[in-house]
């Protein structure tokens, strides 16, 4: 059937505004609605509560990494809905973690697990960028505390296992003494490796750890029977 002009010229018409409104509704969303079906993108910059996060989306599956002490730790998760669940892992531990966007797209509140199951800590973020459209760069990891001992327990193989927290670049020394004085373990660890285990006889030891010679950062009594 042969459309008339005139009906020809009123459907070119309404077509024309059909499709600038969905390209004015379009540019009106929020940048972090514009690549999900339906959902929030989790691609961008998070200032979160342990520092600046930066994801990745591909359909569901996201990646990324956190800037926590000076170095970039890896996190990544899965999304359903509104939610985005996985892994985070930093030099001495890694553990699950739950993040729900807000409906603007722009935060998001969360959770945090260790390890051991402890838990929940509070995790949340907010979409940054910067004035010029650019997304922010962490700032620079200001030191705000010395190197010490997160946990010390005894292993299954009867060993004393150590993990440190905010160790420096170098020189993290950690020296045993005997109860007589006379040094019988010593270990300098290296940056984002501050676990290890020391194989000592039964006994009742005194550990002390160290940045810079002669300055003792901590100073604590172990044993066991």
């Amino acid at each position: 059937m042969k459309i008339p002009e005139f009906r020809r010229s009123k459907l070119l018409k309404l077509g024309t505004i059909f499709v600038a409104s969905l390209l004015l509704i379009f540019m009106l969303l929020p940048v972090g609605q514009l690549f999900s079906n339906g959902t929030c993108s989790w691609t961008g910059t998070w200032d979160t509560d342990y520092g600046i996060m930066k994801l990745t989306q591909n359909g569901n599956n996201v990646t990324g990494s956190y800037h926590y002490q000076g170095d970039w730790w890896p996190i990544n998760g899965t999304v359903v809905l509104d939610e985005l669940s996985g892994t985070w892992v930093d030099p001495y531990d890694t553990g699950p973690f739950e993040f729900t966007m807000a409906a603007d797209c722009n935060s998001f509140t969360g959770d945090w697990w260790r390890g051991d199951g402890s838990g929940p800590l509070g995790w949340d973020g907010t979409r940054v960028k910067s004035k010029d459209n650019k997304v922010a760069e962490p700032q620079p990891w200001v030191r705000d505390h010395q190197m010490q001992c997160w946990q010390v327990w005894i292993n299954q193989d009867n060993a004393f296992e150590f993990v440190f927290v905010w160790e420096y670049y170098n020189n993290n020394w950690v020296k045993i003494y005997d109860m007589a004085g006379n040094e019988v373990f010593s270990i300098d660890m290296p940056k984002g490796g501050a676990h290890f285990t020391a194989d000592l006889p039964d006994g009742m030891y005194n550990v002390k750890t160290f940045h810079e010679y002669g300055h003792i950062l901590q100073e604590f009594v172990i044993g066991k029977p």
